[in-house]
């Protein structure tokens, strides 16, 4: 009877809950998996960031030209993937700069947010991050510019809340936005594709 005075919102069944979770998730984990997996990750670490500060003939710092990430889905989608999601926010336009441009086989040229805009497009297999922010009780979207929004193949949320410990354990299949609706989760979003 005491703890609960000192500690309100201490819930010991819930703690207990969460420590065989965590352990089962953990056990789970280090099973091995003997197939091949058709997933595969890129990720932004700091090496690749100090490579981009150090590196100046590379022409641009961070945060990344829009550019590279064109490049990558175009590269992506010419290797066979058949789903590529980006938990990068794309919410605004970078100005545009000729360091970056994109001259095409056309001779086209395109800058670098309208460059990704052309292979997201192209790939027609991107679904690009949406994340959110609550607002009482309504969460409301944060959605990539239009430009990206509207040559994506689909949008998905990236949203996730931790526990009361600080662990984040779960995320939500979907949010309700009152102006985007139900936008469902990206990794529902992708499994989707691969099902299709």
């Amino acid at each position: 009877r005491v703890l609960p005075h000192w500690l309100p919102n201490f819930d010991l069944f819930q703690r207990l809950e969460w420590m065989t979770y965590d352990w089962r998730v953990r056990q789970a984990f280090s099973q091995s998996d003997e197939g091949p997996t058709p997933l595969g990750a890129v990720f932004i670490d700091e090496e690749s960031l100090e490579f981009i500060k150090t590196n100046r003939s590379l022409g641009f710092s961070f945060p990344f030209p829009r550019k590279l990430h064109g490049r990558l889905v175009g590269n992506l989608k010419a290797q066979g993937a058949k789903a590529v999601g980006f938990d990068v926010l794309f919410s605004e336009l970078h100005a545009p700069t000729p360091a970056t441009d994109t001259k095409l086989a056309d001779g086209t040229t395109l800058n670098s947010d309208e460059y990704l805009a052309y292979q997201l497009r192209r790939a027609s297999n991107v679904v690009l991050a949406i994340f959110g922010e609550q607002y009482g009780q309504a969460w409301r979207a944060v959605p990539p510019a239009s430009l990206f929004r509207t040559n994506a193949w689909a949008l998905a949320h990236v949203t996730s809340d931790f526990d009361s410990d600080g662990v984040l354990r779960r995320a939500k299949a979907f949010q309700d936005d009152p102006v985007l609706g139900r936008v469902w989760h990206l990794g529902i979003v992708l499994a989707a594709r691969e099902l299709e």
